[in-house]
């Protein structure tokens, strides 16, 4: 229970949801009682064993309230069985109801609040662990395999989450609820209850014996899928080494001998935990066997207590023993939650500060000279440096050259505080590096590693994080020192195409234009052909028509002077059409269809000919418009690109609409819903959607398709198209 304590601190922030858990839990107990109780008048007045009570009861103190409200309901209902049989029975039927249903309300409250611990004692696990795992020593880490540390974060939380967290709806609850009901149940019959109250730590002592071993077997369990997830990194980082030495076969017969062994203790552990429920309800069965025998003695032989009473008094007995089977399985929980605790405890609690107490001296800046002095590592019982001495002076460029494992990487991290001396000095300035505090150390040490990492965010932030203070000119510059800067202008349109796709037409535009300084700075003709095309459709966005075909024109002038830049022009082509620029717009789509027809680029020449479907389309010329469409989506199929195909049949429904061919416009519209969905392509479902409300033959298909459509839009948050949409919906309910 040590860790399990341990545990719930983390919740003592949660503690105001905690009360009004254990409040509602003692009233759900009280009712859940009360509920069985309440059948008691219903089955007397059924068995026709209502006592009979003519004259209204005189009621005599506190004391006397059980038998002053049992003696009034028995006036009132005998009073009432005079006179309607079925306005009685609606009266104890409504008694039951309620009972029940008041029941259920304390329920649902109560888990509703224990909800709220629950959730927030594994969000503020999860920070400590977390914020643990930064501040490690290297050592820690060198120590430990990759594997088990990712499963303690992960496999192991979730144990807690699952064994620990599902029991504590229960810890209050079940004991309540198996009190008062013992209450009532002594109130009915002393013997009968005495009886019933031997059974549960009987039955108690019997489950822990059998559960002894399960913390045990679950610590296996855990180990092993720590091995298992060492094994699985291993093979995936290594596979270049694996290929190489053709030893595939060796990892094989090691991850079938770690699998095994986590099938084995899988199994001990399930079967252990299973075993709880079954045992648990056959001695509540045998428990209710033997009181079926000792209480219908009471009512045929010696008739102590009435027939209806004694079914009410088995239905609270066997009320017990639901909670009694989770109260169970919530030990052998326990158990196994325990052995996760013990494993994520072992990191949180670790002393981060074992070896910093004596680190108090802050330095601001190296001035004279590193010194190793006799200086002795070992790493367990290798030793790596022995007695190594020499100075570095500010200033010099030193290289350490060696064979391999002969203490090059070990030099450098002595030097950069990830790894402690066993002996021998090592001096910054004449200061002992352990009296260093490791943040002034760290600000002072530049280091590059072998392996470099780039972590799961943009190259915005991966670079930002050297410095997280700097502005956007510090990151521009860092980036241009570093060799970058095509990668920051990518960065920037990355982030002008989330501004656009969140409405922000004037940051996105900003964003383009900060990317573009820096591509026609390294002369990027590639890159600056890409941002002037994604600046002509902001601005068409903006209704800009004019500084849209600015824009576009600069994408020319790149284009005429590089006829490498395909895709711009393309995507050129399209643009100018979209704007009625048709004559400029059948220059590029020619020009593109002739060199990609000789080319190898099967996309490329796929894209030429939906732009020359396109050309013809605005000319009205739908036959050819539609073979060279029909020839892209081909191509698009062979290729297997989804998107493209989503568009291009988007393009032919169009044609085929504009011709008054709107049964195939409509098929059209359908397979590309299809494809779109299989894919989860939402913005083109969207769009698909709201074509299909334009074409469906009915209205209330039309209004059908448009409230899906206005639905995704709205989840995109594409505001123009939603407008849009509106519209067609306003035009669907008037029948126009």
């Amino acid at each position: 229970m040590n860790y399990f304590t341990k545990v719930l601190k983390y919740g003592l922030e949660y503690s105001y949801f905690a009360v009004l858990n254990i409040i509602f839990n003692i009233l759900y107990a009280i009712f859940s009682a009360l509920a069985f109780v309440s059948f008691i008048p219903m089955l007397d007045v059924l068995f026709k064993q209502t006592k009979k009570v003519y004259e209204a009861p005189i009621y005599s103190g506190i004391g006397n309230i059980r038998e002053y409200a049992e003696n009034y309901f028995n006036y009132y209902i005998s009073k009432q069985l005079e006179t309607d049989i079925s306005t009685t029975l609606i009266i104890v039927v409504s008694i039951v109801i309620f009972f029940f249903l008041m029941k259920n309300v304390f329920n649902y409250l109560a888990l509703f609040n224990i909800t709220f611990v629950k959730n927030g004692l594994l969000k503020k696990l999860r920070e400590s662990l977390y914020s643990k795992v930064l501040v490690m020593p290297i050592p820690y880490f060198i120590n430990k395999k990759k594997g088990d540390l990712m499963s303690r974060i992960t496999a192991d939380i979730l144990e807690i989450q699952t064994s620990y967290l599902s029991i504590l709806e229960l810890m209050v609850r079940e004991p309540l609820t198996i009190l008062f009901t013992l209450i009532v149940m002594f109130t009915i019959s002393p013997e009968l209850t005495l009886f019933v109250i031997l059974f549960i730590p009987i039955s108690g002592f019997i489950i822990s014996i059998i559960g002894k071993k399960l913390r045990k077997d679950s610590k296996e369990v855990q180990q092993e899928q720590s091995n298992f997830l060492s094994i699985i990194d291993e093979t995936i980082s290594g596979q270049k080494v694996i290929k190489s030495f053709l030893s595939e076969s060796f990892f094989s017969r090691k991850f079938d001998k770690i699998n095994h062994l986590l099938y084995k203790y899988s199994n001990k552990v399930i079967n252990r935990k299973n075993l709880a429920g079954p045992f648990s309800e056959f001695m509540g069965i045998l428990v209710i066997g033997v009181l079926l025998w000792f209480g219908g003695r009471m009512v045929l032989v010696s008739e102590s207590i009435s027939g209806t009473t004694f079914i009410v008094f088995m239905g609270l007995a066997y009320n017990i023993l639901t909670p009694a089977k989770n109260l169970s399985k919530s030990f052998y929980s326990i158990k196994k939650g325990n052995a996760a605790a013990e494993r994520v405890f072992e990191i949180i609690e670790y002393d981060k500060y074992s070896n910093d107490r004596t680190r108090n001296i802050e330095i601001e800046e190296f001035k004279d000279k590193i010194s190793f002095q006799d200086l002795e590592f070992s790493y367990g019982e290798s030793k790596i440096l022995d007695g190594i001495t020499f100075t570095i002076k500010k200033g010099e460029s030193v290289a350490l050259v060696g064979s391999s494992g002969s203490g090059k990487s070990t030099i450098a991290n002595l030097l950069n505080g990830f790894f402690s001396a066993d002996s021998g000095n090592l001096l910054i300035d004449g200061i002992n590096i352990s009296d260093i505090k490791r943040e002034s150390l760290y600000k002072n040490i530049s280091i590059v590693t072998q392996e470099s990492i780039l972590f799961n965010d943009n190259i915005f932030n991966n670079i930002k994080i050297g410095n997280l203070d700097a502005e956007k000119e510090e990151i521009i510059s860092a980036a241009k020192e570093a060799n970058l800067p095509v990668i920051y202008a990518e960065i920037l349109g990355s982030q002008a195409d989330i501004a656009m796709k969140q409405g922000q037409t004037d940051n996105a535009l900003a964003a383009h234009k900060e990317a573009l300084e820096v591509q026609v700075e390294l002369g990027d003709a590639k890159g600056a052909a890409r941002t002037y095309n994604n600046m002509g459709y902001l601005y068409r966005r903006k209704n800009d028509r004019g500084k849209a075909l600015e824009a576009y024109s600069e994408v020319e002038a790149i284009i005429n002077s590089d006829e490498t830049l395909l895709s711009a022009q393309i995507i050129l082509g399209r643009a100018l059409l979209d704007l009625g620029e048709v004559e400029r717009a059948r220059k590029h789509a020619f020009e593109a269809f002739e060199r990609t027809d000789r080319a190898d680029d099967l996309l490329a020449h796929a894209r030429a000919q939906a732009l020359l479907g396109r050309y013809h389309a605005k000319m009205n010329d739908a036959e050819t418009s539609m073979h060279h469409y029909t020839e892209s989506l081909n191509i698009m199929s062979d290729v297997g690109d989804p998107v493209s195909m989503v568009e291009l049949m988007i393009l032919l429904g169009e044609v085929l609409e504009d011709s008054g061919r709107s049964e195939e416009a409509l098929e059209r519209y359908r397979e590309a819903l299809i494809i779109a969905e299989a894919n989860d392509l939402r913005m083109q479902i969207g769009e698909l959607l709201a074509r299909l409300g334009g074409v469906a033959p009915d209205r209330q298909r039309r209004m059908e398709y448009l409230q899906r459509a206005l639905s995704v839009f709205r989840e995109l948050g594409a505001q123009t198209r939603m407008r849009e949409v509106q519209m067609m919906v306003h035009t669907a309910v008037m029948g126009r």
